[in-house]
């Protein structure tokens, strides 16, 4: 039950929060022989829309959340990258605060990856962010997007300075029109640490952290993470997150001022649950972050939750292509996270038309069955159930259209 991560390249979190890498990465953020300035006018020619704005809404779009009990879907949607098929991907609501380019409302839209190598960008609600973005992932698109590797991020930034004094009609400085030419990489990479130190003090004064402890189920040693849900993430998306400490404590990475909800999950027991200790998102309380403050005294008591079997079997109106499979279990109770369970299946043959599946330790609640891997032309109908009770029996149906 892990969730994907989205790092965004000049995005200030990364800089300052240690997180893992994602799949997808980046050219060095300067071209070798461009001045700042150069590249914020190559930028700014490129992009379809720029403005300031601040995230206020961050929603999940996925056809497979929305199609119908027993619609066939497409058994290779789980892989396919974001920008060819437009999907799962994060919706991402701005407030605009100033346009320097294209026909925007007070609001606008964009488009983004998930992460975990689809691309995607991570936008932190609490933060005012320089936005440049691009035409839909299809020609036909009115949508706009944002990627990984787009100009932009946290106006704070001091990276971000010579593009948004460029933007602003104000004069350059002498650094933005320096050419870095004839460095070396050594040089390079210590203009980019020093940067990066003086971003990271400038993010440090304007934002928070939760730290406390979690009392696991009575283990000596904890297991899981805990993620930093804003109130303005009204779906599933990415979340800053921190790996509990064995002996149960932890500390949020810096955060911007807002309210927070807290989710522990317990990789032990592969178990969840919301702050202070409740099952139900309804019962979940929220922290408060402001800026410059740091909050340690959060007690975290993950309650004892009951948990069932899912078993089942996959059926083929043809031979299945060789490889590993992926059965995936979505829970679809209200809350602000859908963590999947995931478990790896192989038919034993090319001759083999089915297969079984066993999920342990599943907790209570709403699900779609869904069976990821196959090749193109595979559908598999919509299966949703209600984990309640032991030895739940589901059957998935897989067909192949030529």
């Amino acid at each position: 039950m892990r969730h994907l991560l989205a790092l965004a390249l000049g995005l200030i979190w990364i800089s300052i929060v240690a997180q893992p890498v994602s799949a997808c990465t980046c050219a060095n953020f300067r071209d070798s022989g461009n001045s700042p300035l150069d590249a914020a006018e190559k930028d700014a020619f490129a992009a379809a829309a720029i403005f300031e704005g601040e995230p206020e809404r961050i929603e999940l779009r996925w056809s497979l959340l929305k199609a119908k009990e027993e619609d066939l879907i497409p058994a290779d949607l789980l892989d396919q990258d974001a920008e060819d098929s437009g999907e799962p991907v994060a919706v991402v609501t701005f407030r605009v605060l100033h346009a320097y380019k294209g026909d925007l409302h007070s609001e606008v839209q964009i488009v983004t990856g998930l992460g975990g190598g689809d691309c995607g960008r991570l936008f932190i609600p609490g933060l005012t962010y320089l936005v440049y973005a691009y035409s839909g992932y299809s020609p036909s698109s009115p949508e706009l997007t944002v990627g990984l590797c787009d100009p932009g991020g946290w106006i704070g930034d001091p990276r971000a300075a010579a593009a948004l004094r460029y933007l602003r009609n104000e004069p350059p400085t002498r650094d933005d029109t320096h050419r870095w030419i004839g460095l070396t990489r050594e040089q390079l990479e210590a203009q980019q640490k020093l940067a990066a130190t003086e971003a990271s003090k400038q993010f440090e004064s304007i934002t928070g952290q939760l730290c406390g402890h979690v009392d696991s189920s009575g283990q000596k040693e904890s297991f899981g993470d805990v993620s930093f849900i804003s109130t303005k993430a009204v779906t599933a998306s990415e979340h800053p997150f921190v790996e509990v400490n064995k002996d149960g404590s932890f500390c949020s990475p810096r955060l911007p001022p807002g309210e927070y909800y807290l989710y522990f999950n317990e990789s032990l027991n592969d178990q969840a649950s919301y702050y202070p200790g409740v099952s139900d998102f309804a019962d979940a309380r929220t922290m408060k972050v402001s800026a410059g403050e740091t909050q340690s005294n959060i007690r975290f008591i993950p309650p004892p939750q009951r948990t069932y079997s899912v078993r089942g079997l996959i059926f083929t109106n043809e031979t299945p292509p060789n490889g590993i499979q992926t059965v995936v279990l979505i829970r679809l109770n209200p809350g602000k996270l859908s963590f999947p369970y995931k478990q790896s299946v192989t038919f034993k043959d090319n001759s083999a038309y089915a297969t079984s599946f066993d999920f342990e330790n599943v907790l209570p609640g709403h699900y779609i069955a869904y069976v990821s891997g196959f090749e193109a032309g595979w559908f598999m109908r919509k299966v949703e159930f209600t984990v309640e009770s032991d030895n739940e029996f589901i059957t998935l149906d897989l067909q192949h259209k030529k």
